[in-house]
């Protein structure tokens, strides 16, 4: 649900939600292969003591919260800040002052570059949709 500011901001949020948490049902490829190889990838480079230290980094850098920019299905980039809580159970996404949580159970994916395909939100090389 939508916590915060007004209609405006509600409809940002919904609209930039898009890009960053609409789930592809039309993707009929396994992500588990890409993600193990790249795993394997990432082991093969850095041993798992590094592994580990660059995780815990990361996660206290989202349960702070991090600013992002979001794309919205017109192209516009609009600033975030996005979050973990400390339980690392959802993730929030802060706009205009509204807040969509997101419980990261109900990810199933998450997209690198110009995927998915079925989302008319403008997407780069640079892009991850969720």
């Amino acid at each position: 649900g939508l916590e915060g500011a007004g209609k405006d901001a509600e409809q940002d949020i919904d609209t930039c939600s898009v890009a960053s948490s609409r789930v592809s049902r039309a993707s009929g490829r396994s992500a588990t292969s890409t993600s193990s190889v790249a795993s394997e990838f990432i082991q093969d480079r850095m041993g798992g003591s590094q592994i580990k230290a660059a995780m815990k980094t990361f996660v206290r850098s989202m349960v702070r919260g991090q600013q992002m920019v979001v794309i919205s299905p017109d192209g516009a980039l609009r600033k975030c800040t996005c979050s973990l809580d400390r339980k690392l159970k959802s993730f929030s996404i802060e706009l205009n002052g509204a807040v969509r949580r997101i419980a990261l159970a109900d990810m199933s994916e998450v997209f690198q570059g110009n995927e998915p395909a079925d989302i008319d939100t403008p997407l780069d090389h640079l892009c991850s949709t969720v």
